[in-house]
């Protein structure tokens, strides 16, 4: 016998079988059950209906009976069925439930920069780890931070105080706003196995992808040809010309970030 809080109610509730997982955040070794709660009457399976949609949302607690948590659940499966007689029915309601971990990461390594954020959730795609974080930066962070964006692709992350294992991510679309002399920014890190699973299905965005590539294509060769012209005619250095390439790149790279500007991080989701 365990107890389930519904909202404060301490709710008796049979254990039916127990197992473990091994969890996707940390590796640790957790509990998944499986309960059985009857309800004496129509009236009690329709409280208790309600209670469980508000668990599968926030999750819930097992106590001792009196109070004393034991463990938080997250709510996986549900089902219910109901006898009739005399004096009336009876409802018993089977919940699936796994054991949930509170992650508190105490700092994030994007390669050799140390973050500490003060806002942070993390969930899988699969067996692709996705991050979302907000950090606030000082304008050596933030140099250090555009130098590491502006790198490979991909970089090792470190998330302490959950795993120590580096895992192999790349940077997603981020907000950031200004915080009197600081930075506060939004980090999206998206796990390199999402893309290499994601690839298999590029064939859904075609053929409007082909027709992006080409555009972009014709207009890097009609780019080029303009300089090569230039050159040959001696109107262009090929110096000049390679100067204007990397003064373009470095433009053009500050402009898309200026494009996610905005008042405060922190008024969005």
């Amino acid at each position: 016998m365990i107890y389930l809080d519904f909202a404060g109610k301490e709710v008796p509730a049979n254990l039916k079988d127990e197992d473990t997982f091994r969890s996707k955040h940390t590796g640790a070794e957790l509990k998944s059950i499986k309960v059985d709660i009857v309800a004496e009457d129509q009236e009690a399976h329709e409280r208790l209906l309600k209670s469980i949609e508000r668990a599968k949302k926030v999750g819930i607690n097992s106590t001792d009976g009196k109070g004393t948590v034991l463990n938080r659940w997250k709510v996986k499966n549900t089902s219910y069925s109901y006898t009739t007689g005399v004096p009336g029915s009876k409802y018993y309601h089977s919940l699936e439930l796994e054991e949930m971990e509170e992650l508190k990461v105490s700092s994030l390594a994007l390669g050799g920069l140390s973050l500490q954020p003060y806002s942070y959730e993390e969930k899988f795609d699969g067996d692709a780890l996705i991050i979302k974080a907000r950090v606030l930066l000082s304008e050596k962070q933030y140099a250090e931070l555009k130098e590491l964006m502006k790198g490979e692709r991909y970089f090792p992350v470190i998330r302490h105080g959950i795993s120590d294992e580096p895992r192999e991510m790349r940077f997603g679309t981020m907000r950031w706003s200004k915080h009197e002399d600081d930075i506060k920014h939004e980090l999206l890190l998206v796990e390199k196995s999402y893309d290499e699973a994601k690839e298999r299905f590029s064939g859904l965005f075609e053929p409007e992808m082909s027709r992006m590539q080409h555009m972009i294509a014709d207009h890097v060769e009609i780019l080029e040809e303009l300089f090569t012209t230039l050159i040959n005619k001696g109107l262009l250095e090929v110096e000049e010309a390679s100067d204007i390439r990397a003064r373009a790149a470095q433009r053009i790279w500050e402009r898309k970030k200026e494009l996610y500007r905005v008042d405060d991080i922190d008024k969005f989701a």
